[in-house]
């Protein structure tokens, strides 16, 4: 049975981990190469503001996305905008 000492494996946990910047792209570089990104961020701003109206026709547009899982957080997006204009 092979046993590793404590010393080797806090060392091994102890490395820092490079991590990429978690912020907004200030370039803009990933939205120019999905139109629809660009447009799912602009409706996920108008429903940060609550401008639900509004927001409810981007998701629903981003409904036909090519990118399935965007096409999915923008039905969910759709359901939460109808119950908060009261439209069931």
């Amino acid at each position: 049975m092979l046993i590793s000492s404590p010393a080797k494996e806090v060392s091994a946990m102890a490395t820092p981990v490079k991590r990429q910047p978690s912020g907004p792209d200030p370039a803009g570089a990933h939205a120019t190469k999905n139109p629809d990104l660009h447009l799912y961020e602009r409706a996920m701003e108008l429903f940060n503001a609550c401008n639900f109206q509004a927001d409810r026709e981007f998701f629903h547009t981003l409904t036909n996305s090519a990118n399935r899982d965007l096409a999915y957080s923008a039905g969910l997006r759709v359901k939460m905008c109808n119950r908060r204009l009261g439209n069931r």
